[in-house]
């Protein structure tokens, strides 16, 4: 789901998987990868999404909350999909849209 040269992986969760080593030195990225996880916190993350009556669009699709791109669909299997969407755009129980789609994040 990561897309090589545009991903950030501290939004895909590397971080807790062990799989970023904050300890090792020069690294591509590894200023900013560094300066996130030790001043701040992604911006975005991967969430489960589920649409209960339609198989999901393409990936990359834009997932939307009130008309505010959010996210995109990253991959998916029928009705329930990975996406990488905007932290501080979701509440709890969010409903989204991915066109006509009215898709539910899990959490």
């Amino acid at each position: 789901d990561m897309v090589s040269g545009e991903s950030f992986p501290l939004d895909f969760g590397c971080d807790k998987l062990g799989a970023i080593d904050f300890k090792k030195g020069c690294y591509v990225g590894q200023e900013v990868t560094a300066r996130v996880h030790h001043k701040s916190s992604p911006k975005k993350a991967i969430y489960q999404i589920k649409s209960d009556n339609n198989d999901l669009p393409e990936t990359g699709s834009i997932i939307t909350i009130n008309d505010k791109k959010i996210g995109e669909l990253r991959s998916h299997y029928k009705n329930i999909g990975i996406a990488l969407l905007r932290k501080d755009q979701l509440s709890d129980n969010s409903e989204a849209q991915i066109g006509s789609n009215v898709v539910t994040v899990v959490r």
